[in-house]
């Protein structure tokens, strides 16, 4: 099974997201990793419950 660049970045940016709504790393671990930093802040406000 193949997947393109954009879908792995996806995952990344997904998985980044979830783990600082989960409080599990800090945003200065997010900026080492993420490569789409828009990807990344449509995933975060997915993932952050709002109230």
């Amino acid at each position: 099974m193949q997947t393109s660049a954009v879908d792995g970045n996806v995952v990344l940016e997904q998985s980044l997201a979830d783990l600082v709504a989960e409080k599990r790393i800090t945003m200065a671990t997010v900026q080492e990793w993420m490569r789409e930093p828009s990807v990344f802040h449509s995933r975060l406000q997915q993932a952050t419950p709002t109230a």
